[in-house]
């Protein structure tokens, strides 16, 4: 089922008509859902990666820009999936890594992006978007599409991450923008989200640490976690939901100038 703007189709009902009550998409088999700025992800009983909405950066992955009010299938054998402004992942049975849409910022990990550092808005960023899906890495357990940019998570517990950077969201300590994958956390990770301008984890022994300008522990005893703009919700082993907002200010070539203010809300 889905609802709200439809301006791109990514409702996926055949039309651009936005919704405000639920519409049937697709009866049944439907196991996992994601959704971008303007386009829609969705994983089938028998592994098959769908999408449907905005497809001006190949986002998804059909080999065009053409956008789609109609689900169209970008691959068999999928296991994992995630949405991002305008850029998709996924991971096939094999544990490989695929990526597709925007890379202005590096966001694809494909070594290359469109962010000159000059006038970003006349440079041919569109040279750098990728509508094909590209294969990134192998033995991936775990990834979040963020905003503009990556997270995953390999077999061995190590975290990577790419793309844009000014908040210091790719956690190596910088903000400066990365277009091919960087390992930032060595092992024990099994769970990642990226927001906006703030990314998270949650390491084996259930503890929940945060990547800016450094890494740092927010909790203990999670067992998931979301990002927002410059937020973070997160589930307790207990089943509370608590949350925390950083007011985020401007960073220094360092990003060391982050000012974090934390507020945490348990339900």
């Amino acid at each position: 089922w889905a609802k709200g703007t439809n301006y791109n189709g990514q409702l996926g009902d055949g039309t651009t008509i936005s919704k405000s009550e639920p519409i049937l998409i697709i009866e049944e088999g439907v196991r996992a859902v994601d959704v971008g700025m303007g386009h829609s992800l969705f994983l089938k009983d028998d592994n098959s990666l769908w999408s449907m909405g905005s497809n001006n950066h190949g986002q998804l992955g059909d080999g065009t820009t053409t956008d789609r009010n109609m689900p169209i299938k970008v691959d068999d054998n999928v296991i994992l999936m995630s949405a991002g402004s305008h850029h998709s992942m996924y991971v096939k049975a094999d544990s490989s890594l695929w990526v597709m849409g925007r890379n202005w910022y590096g966001e694809l990990g494909t070594g290359k992006n469109g962010n000159d550092g000059g006038n970003w808005y006349y440079s041919f960023k569109e040279d750098f978007d990728e509508s094909e899906p590209i294969k990134i890495d192998d033995n991936v357990i775990s990834i979040s599409a963020g905003d503009i940019h990556s997270l995953y998570v390999k077999a061995d517990g190590s975290l990577w991450s790419m793309g844009l950077n000014d908040r210091g969201q790719l956690g190596d300590g910088t903000v400066k923008d990365r277009n091919s994958p960087i390992k930032v956390v060595n092992s024990n990770v099994q769970a990642v989200s990226a927001g906006s301008e703030v990314s998270a984890f949650i390491k084996s022994d259930g503890s929940l640490w945060k990547l800016g300008s450094s890494i740092v522990k927010l909790d203990f005893e999670v067992a998931a976690v979301s990002c927002g703009f410059q937020d973070v919700f997160y589930i307790k082993s207990d089943g509370s939901l608590r949350s925390i907002g950083f007011n985020v200010t401007e960073t220094d070539e360092s990003g060391s100038n982050f000012n974090e203010n934390l507020a945490t809300s348990s339900i």
